[in-house]
């Protein structure tokens, strides 16, 4: 506590200290945050004039009492002291005095109290971003693990951001990486479908601000014993009547004598339409395909006769390769022509009556159209010429009609099944053979149409 007993200068004091008069008593901690530097000038003069002028008789308390004063004046604290110096060299007219504890004057610390510093983000590192698989089998399948670590101050987080290919990321090793640690990212990646050199991306998506997003790529070569060129004959179109060929070069890259045996179709029901010519390739043509050392090449030949509509078939073909004893080569196509075949039970795909399985005494009913287009429409006759098996198949061609304005001739055919028809199974393929209809014509591309009858007759 102090106690001011000066009677000098009462308004200056009041009025940087509200409230107070001189001879008041107050607490140093109840003095302005600012002071003026003209007043802590002329506070600090009054202060010492006032104790050296102080009424008393004895020089020592002349003494006791300036030192006194001036010891106030230091209490005023250091900050009013630097205020006056300042106020005397002429700075600013106003400087703020700190406020104990504030951001301006943070209160003292514990020596072993830690000290918060900002954490810097995660950084990711890949060991390698591009891995080589070298050569593969087709079929094979390989495996890589990419190193990825954090050199960062703050955990690293990955996750899989989808492939742009069919490889596949198999495992991650962990999801969350600590400063200065590592993990593994475990890319799978199976030959199926490709030859020859590929490359493949797997894509990881951090939070690294610097790298959101890793692309790791592996890449290298798919060999084979032995491939066919192209994998599936397609006859886009076969005109009904006509012959149609193909031509397919199959390689062996590991046997330099490759030996073709036992050409054979897979599907006997229309074996007879095809035919196989195999002829062995040149060293000329066989240096045209990358890393071939023999081979054979392969003319297929559509014949006259395969029903309208589309078919399907498969070369088997047995080679001297241990690693491919056997190679199948599909075959597929379309029969066209002027004549067309709708109505009910008709399957335009595989172009046949499909029946099902008839209970006993239901026996079956179906009248189906021909159609003819073109310019022998008018022309045109047709001949019922065979029923297979006579005993349970009636077929009966009726009047012509024109259509469409006379644009097409339509020539019904009614095929029954008596209700009488004992047991019996033509389902076809694994089942035995269909039923069929055979047609005899006067188009000059189309004599004969067969019509396939799928159906079984339940037995007791």
């Amino acid at each position: 506590m102090v106690e001011i007993g000066l009677r000098k200068s009462e308004v200056r004091f009041r009025k940087f200290i509200p409230g107070k008069r001189f001879g008041d008593v107050f607490r140093p901690s109840e003095l302005p945050q600012r002071i003026p530097p003209e007043e802590c000038i002329h506070l600090g003069r009054v202060l010492v004039s006032s104790a050296t002028s102080f009424p008393g008789t004895h020089l020592g308390d002349r003494i006791m009492r300036t030192w006194l004063w001036a010891t106030l004046a230091v209490g005023l604290g250091f900050a009013v002291g630097v205020v006056v110096v300042i106020g005397q060299l002429g700075m600013p007219s106003e400087v703020p005095l700190p406020k104990p504890e504030s951001s301006d004057f943070p209160a003292a610390r514990a020596p072993d109290a830690p000290v918060a510093v900002d954490k810097g983000p995660p950084r990711v590192v890949v060991d390698q971003e591009v891995y080589d698989f070298g050569t593969m089998e087709a079929q094979s399948e390989k495996k890589h693990d990419f190193l990825l670590q954090n050199t960062g101050e703050a955990p690293l987080k990955i996750e899989d951001a989808g492939t742009t290919c069919k490889c596949a990321i198999s495992k991650f090793e962990t999801r969350v990486v600590n400063p200065g640690e590592s993990t593994k990212v475990t890319l799978k990646w199976t030959a199926k479908g490709y030859f020859g050199p590929y490359e493949q991306i797997a894509k990881i998506r951090t939070n690294d601000p610097d790298r959101p997003e890793l692309s790791l790529k592996v890449r290298g070569r798919v060999t084979t014993p032995l491939r066919a060129v192209p994998p599936e004959v397609v006859f886009s179109s076969v005109t009904a009547g006509q012959v149609a060929r193909h031509i397919v070069k199959v390689f062996a890259y590991k046997s330099d004598d490759l030996e073709l045996s036992d050409l054979r179709m897979q599907d006997p029901t229309t074996a007879e339409y095809f035919e196989i010519i195999p002829k062995r390739l040149s060293a000329e043509a066989i240096a045209q395909e990358k890393d071939a050392r023999s081979g054979y090449e392969l003319e297929v030949v559509v014949k006259p006769g395969l029903p309208l509509g589309r078919f399907q078939q498969t070369i088997l073909v047995s080679t001297n390769v241990s690693d491919a004893p056997q190679i199948e080569l599909p075959i597929k196509g379309k029969v066209g022509s002027d004549i067309s075949i709708v109505g009910r039970d008709w399957d335009s795909n595989r172009q046949r009556l499909e029946l099902g399985v008839l209970k006993r005494g239901e026996g079956a009913d179906r009248t189906l159209s021909l159609v003819v287009r073109g310019r022998y429409r008018r022309l045109i006759d047709f001949e019922v010429t065979e029923v297979f098996p006579e005993s349970l198949i009636k077929a009966e061609l009726g009047d012509e009609t024109s259509i469409n304005e006379g644009v097409a001739i339509r020539v019904p055919l009614r095929i029954q099944i008596p209700k009488d028809s004992g047991p019996a199974n033509y389902l076809g393929a694994k089942q035995g053979p269909t039923g069929r209809v055979i047609l005899n014509t006067t188009h000059p591309h189309v004599p004969q149409i067969s019509i396939p009858i799928s159906f079984a007759i339940e037995g007791g």
